[in-house]
């Protein structure tokens, strides 16, 4: 067979896509279902099986397709790690398939596409969030192809309307508040594009609008996202989240981007941004978009930024742009070499997305400079990191949970029916559930003694300074029950894909206490 480069772009896909895979897939069900979301995915998944919709109704309205998809994997695969995370994995993949044609279809540049397939394929941040038993890599796959369904229908291709209302519809009943942004930033493009032909962009919005407006108006009112507005004028509540915004939507291409046209401006080989495509100018619409809305709108702080991973395929494009404008540049090989360098630093270090916002670490963050923020964003996010190197590590390592370790400590003598008070901010009631099939309702999660007395058989607690837990005795007869301790301390993997730091310290709880009933 000849070999064209067509024949060159597909190799070059099936290799990355096996790649993927490997990544994806390895160890997937190698890791502890611990206190995070997947523990609220567990018991949804169980609820669906058992009654046939989730008992948390309103919260998993938005969240109902991945929900009942994983409820499926567990009654093939059985209730444990793999089955909670296959259907994330599932998508992974077939993002990234879609990626690729993506590519294929809006961008022309060759060397651009390879770029971006580039930064997609090895970027710990897709790869976090991928392997995670929740709904990311779905809400990206949904939201590239409402993406790819709009630009159609903005080139007035044949047929692409219906898919675009579908695909959008099925983005707001994936994760409402992305579809909400998305949306919101793919409309002001319309009106901004083919303001001479309002009329024609309407009815698509209007059918969205109609068909999610249900679940638009319960997922404001269980969040109670707008109301108050009062942080909105939090200057230090703006600062954080727009700076966390711009880290975890990895649109680590801004400042890049800045840098590489600083040095084209200095050496005089221009990038014409006026001659942008219809499609960079799109991505630039979303992500300002994106960032502005979830800037003022979400109030949950930065932890709720991980969804804009939706940004990454957008982000990466732009950055490769970029990159390939300076591998163009004509007998300019020091620009040529400062694109490799620049490529390099992005995938397998963190080092340019922390240089530029290290300002924050001075910013006066008012009454929003808690503890959390300060230990998890400020002072651990910054720090530099080697993010392909890191996250292989992370995929082919085992390492413990503590609530692992309390769990094995349970096991040796546990037996079914044993009621379990729990107090403990690292072991999720879930996790009994699944790994010692027990019975939720023997166990009882409570954040106060109030409640405990001697019938419970297991009484777990951290002994942290945040919990009440000095004073047993009050409660129950102590020397009726054997003490184990679980100690919590050195360097652990977070439990849930973080972005900025996905390694950890556990300095406020220093053990877990394990009461067994003699």
């Amino acid at each position: 067979m000849h070999f064209t480069s067509k024949n060159y772009e597909k190799c070059f896909f099936i290799i990355c896509l096996v790649l993927a895979a490997l990544l994806l897939f390895y160890n997937l069900g190698d890791r502890f279902i611990g206190p995070t979301d997947e523990a609220y995915v567990v018991e949804r998944s169980q609820e669906i099986i058992k009654i046939g919709y989730p008992g948390d109704l309103q919260v998993s309205l938005v969240t109902l397709p991945h929900l009942y998809l994983t409820s499926l994997s567990v009654l093939v695969f059985g209730l444990n790690q793999f089955s909670i995370r296959f259907v994330s994995a599932v998508f992974g993949i077939l993002f990234l398939v879609l990626y690729f044609v993506f590519l294929k279809e809006n961008v022309k540049d060759r060397k651009t596409r390879i770029i971006a397939f580039l930064l997609v394929i090895f970027s710990t941040l897709f790869y976090l969030h991928a392997r995670h038993g929740r709904y990311y890599s779905m809400l990206m796959f949904f939201s590239l192809l409402t993406i790819f369904f709009f630009i159609r229908f903005m080139k007035n291709r044949k047929n692409s309307m219906l898919p675009f209302i579908i695909s959008s519809v099925i983005l707001f009943y994936t994760h409402a508040e992305v579809g909400i942004y998305l949306i919101a930033g793919l409309f002001l493009f319309s009106i901004i594009e083919r303001r001479n032909n309002i009329k024609n962009i309407f009815s698509p919005f209007i059918l969205i609008g109609i068909f999610s407006l249900p679940l638009i108006i319960l997922w404001l009112y269980s969040r109670q996202t707008l109301s108050p507005l009062s942080s909105v004028f939090n200057t230090g509540f703006l600062l954080l989240n727009i700076a966390s915004g711009v880290f975890y939507l990895l649109v680590f291409f801004l400042p890049p981007a800045i840098v590489v046209l600083g040095l084209y401006l200095v050496k005089k080989n221009k990038i014409n941004w006026r001659k942008l495509s219809t499609e960079h100018r799109l991505f630039l619409t979303i992500i300002i978009t994106i960032l502005v809305l979830s800037s003022l709108i979400s109030v949950t702080g930065p932890i709720s930024i991980r969804k804009l991973i939706v940004l990454l395929p957008l982000a990466s494009i732009l950055i490769a742009y970029v990159i390939s404008q300076m591998f163009f540049a004509r007998k300019n090989n020091a620009m040529k070499f400062l694109g490799f360098i620049i490529l390099i630093i992005l995938v397998f270090t963190n080092f340019i997305n922390i240089i530029p916002l290290n300002f924050i670490r001075n910013v006066d963050l008012g009454s929003y400079a808690t503890q959390e923020v300060t230990d998890r964003f400020l002072s651990r996010s910054l720090q530099p990191r080697y993010y392909f190197f890191d996250y292989l590590y992370e995929a082919t390592h085992h390492y413990e949970y503590s609530s692992e370790s309390v769990i094995k400590v349970v096991s040796q003598t546990y037996v079914k029916g044993d009621k379990i008070f729990l107090m403990s901010n690292y072991v999720p009631p879930q996790a009994f559930v699944m790994y010692l099939n027990a019975s939720q309702e023997n166990i009882i999660s409570r954040n106060n003694l109030s409640e405990l007395n001697e019938s419970y058989r297991w009484i777990i607690i951290d002994n942290a300074t945040t919990s009440p837990n000095a004073n047993l005795d009050l409660y129950i007869n102590t020397a009726k029950y054997e003490i184990f301790t679980v100690h919590n301390t050195g360097e652990q993997w977070s439990e849930f894909p973080d972005p900025v730091h996905h390694r950890f310290s556990p300095e406020q709880n220093g053990y877990i206490l394990i009461y067994k009933k003699i």
